[in-house]
């Protein structure tokens, strides 16, 4: 449940699940107020949203390409999500024996030399040499396509399923066969481990989420391929060799690897995506995959790239990026149209986080058209100088600002400024109504003060 309607702005409304959603994950709230006044600044932020989305509409902004490529993305991503949690996560059982065989996994912790190799013969020739001297006085036999190296200490849940389950059943010093992976076959020694031996009913249970996302994720993944071989099995996906490459060649010229500290990158700028579709102009008509209905082109594909959040794109820098994430494109299509046939576009909760995330879209798109039409001009910026508040906020910056830097912070004031006035226009001429009565019973807590800022967080959707 969604819990009850607390706001409401012309045909759209703000429950208590949006409203909680928005004050932990987009705080517009401080500390100092009461939990009441803090709910209120978040459901008023909510309104303004909901304002600003029907004004997009009705200005008509819907008709714009890119934006409705946008919607349509939001609304296939959520029909894939509903289909996966029920041809998926549904059928995903954890017994109460699997739980506990994990928390003994859990206890131990393991450090492994290992080499890695595309050919099973080499593999073999690794293992024996193993057996024989150190890692580091064994030579690759193949360079170019093997490698080693040692771990740190790795815990449960941090290797994939099939190279856990050998590794952890090592007695340090042994030497396993060769383990099939994705990239070929891999040999390990154990060199060094921990186990923790305090087990209890409470530490077991203070570990069982973490145990319970690990044990889900392996699990639903065998049935998601399971099911997507099935759907796949006949649409015969062909890549176009010659194209492909020469779309690869220039992601991997284009795509600027991303710093190591930027905790959530965009693996593909909007200015990356139109320095590629510059570049490649001659190449957009080629075809650059068929499959069994159809075909998508080169120019096709990064319209496709274009209409996802950037923070949803996939890192495309690698060929086997690209040709991952072509394959998954041309996947979720099929998934979305697997979902309308299920009438999942019916599903109330697919309707509902669709609408909640198409007007944050649209409001974000019409204030950004709003704001396009303000400038700052070389005396604004003379004037703000003479000013006390320049005064202060030179002190806080303790050096003179760059006339660039008082540009930018003076047009995003008169953007501010005009929110304030837009949201206050569209209040009279779209209905509001809060229900405070309905948010007082839903806080516990509601003349409280919050004694605390709120924590930043920088919040990302998986989604590929």
């Amino acid at each position: 449940s969604n819990g009850p309607i607390i706001a409401s702005a012309g045909d759209r409304t703000v429950d208590w699940k949006l409203l909680e959603r928005s004050f932990e994950l987009n705080p517009q709230w401080k500390k100092d107020l009461t939990y009441q006044q803090a709910y209120l600044r978040q459901l008023d932020y909510l309104i303004n949203e909901k304002l600003f989305a029907q004004a997009a509409q009705e200005s008509g902004l819907l008709k714009d390409p890119k934006l409705v490529g946008y919607l349509k993305f939001i609304e296939e991503k959520e029909l894939v999500k509903e289909l996966y949690r029920l041809e998926v996560a549904s059928l995903v059982e954890i017994s109460e024996r699997e739980y506990q065989e994990a928390y003994q996994k859990l206890k131990k912790q393991v450090k492994f030399d290992y080499i890695r190799s595309s050919s099973p013969e080499r593999a073999e020739k690794y293992a024996a040499e193993l057996k024989l001297r150190p890692l580091d006085e064994i030579q690759l036999l193949a360079p170019e396509e093997d490698s080693k190296g040692t771990t740190l200490l790795i815990a449960f849940g941090e290797l994939r399923p099939e190279l856990e389950d050998k590794v952890f059943s090592l007695q340090q010093g042994e030497i396993s066969a060769p383990i099939p992976i994705d990239e070929g076959y891999m040999v390990v020694k154990v060199v060094d481990g921990r186990t923790d031996l305090f087990m209890s009913e409470l530490d077991f249970a203070e570990k069982k989420n973490k145990i319970q996302k690990v044990v889900f994720d392996r699990k639903a993944g065998v049935v998601s391929n399971a099911y997507i071989k099935e759907l796949m099995s006949d649409k015969n996906l062909t890549l176009n060799p010659e194209v492909f490459y020469a779309l690869s060649l220039e992601f991997s010229k284009v795509i600027k690897n991303k710093l190591s500290d930027e905790p959530l990158p965009i693996f593909l700028s909007d200015a990356e995506l139109a320095q590629t579709r510059h570049d490649l102009i001659d190449l957009l008509p080629q075809t650059l995959i068929t499959f069994r209905d159809g075909e998508m082109t080169v120019g096709e594909f990064l319209q496709e790239l274009s209409y996802m959040p950037p923070d949803l794109r996939p890192n495309l820098k690698m060929a086997p990026q690209l040709k991952d994430a072509i394959g998954v494109i041309v996947r979720n299509k099929y998934l979305a149209k697997e979902a309308r046939k299920k009438n999942l576009d019916k599903n109330e909760q697919v309707k509902w986080e669709v609408q909640v995330q198409s007007d944050e879209i649209l409001a974000r798109y019409w204030l950004q058209q709003k704001s396009e039409q303000f400038t700052v001009t070389p005396e604004e910026i003379l004037l703000f100088k003479q000013s006390e508040n320049y005064q202060k906020y030179q002190r806080m910056k303790n050096d003179e600002p760059a006339d660039e830097l008082l540009q930018n912070l003076l047009l995003k004031q008169k953007i501010s400024q005009q929110k304030i006035l837009l949201a206050d226009s569209l209040k009279l001429k779209y209905d509001v109504k809060i229900e405070t009565a309905r948010l007082t019973t839903k806080l516990k807590n509601a003349d409280e003060i919050i004694d605390h800022n709120p924590i930043p967080l920088i919040v990302r959707e998986l989604y590929y």
